[in-house]
């Protein structure tokens, strides 16, 4: 009687799985990044032309002059807003309940688009402040820049290929 050769290879995840795994992770480090910095700009900008007000209370302003959130809750909500792109950042960077961290931050930046086409709609070409002193950009800009990230968190919120090994 001949015995069989055990195969003693270890099968992992096909390529694919290993590909959108790091795809996933890839856009959960950029994405973390990139909300950190946005709350870290908001924090410590400077505005000169408002007397030299800083902190939220600059970024307060701004959303005081965008005209589209009510006066007396602009600090709030720019507190708000630091606080929201703080936390999903650090959860993003955590890659704990990654894809769930993955849904809040689209979330966040269906919120964020919506209030910038708002403000394109009412005032056109607009400062945006989304990164506070770091950036100077646009209401276009910032738009554009979104629309790329929700393309890319949903990409990796839906590309979920089997872990069994590809078919030969």
């Amino acid at each position: 009687m001949m015995s069989q050769a055990r195969d003693t290879r270890t099968v992992g995840p096909s390529p694919r799985a290993r590909l959108a795994t790091l795809f996933a992770a890839g856009v959960r480090i950029a994405t973390g990044l990139m909300l950190l910095l946005a709350a870290i700009g908001k924090l410590f900008q400077t505005d000169p032309a408002a007397g030299g007000v800083s902190g939220p209370e600059s970024f307060a302003k701004l959303l005081t002059a965008q005209g589209i959130v009510p006066v007396s809750v602009t600090l709030p909500a720019a507190w708000t807003v630091i606080l929201a792109e703080s936390a999903t950042g650090l959860w993003l960077l955590s890659h704990v309940r990654s894809r769930t961290a993955q849904s809040a931050a689209l979330a966040l930046f269906v919120v964020f688009s919506g209030y910038l086409m708002l403000v394109r709609l009412t005032l056109g070409e607009y400062r945006c402040g989304c990164f506070g002193a770091l950036s100077n950009g646009t209401v276009l800009t910032a738009l554009i820049r979104n629309v790329i990230v929700i393309g890319m968190l949903s990409i990796a919120c839906i590309w979920r290929p089997s872990l069994s090994p590809a078919s030969s």
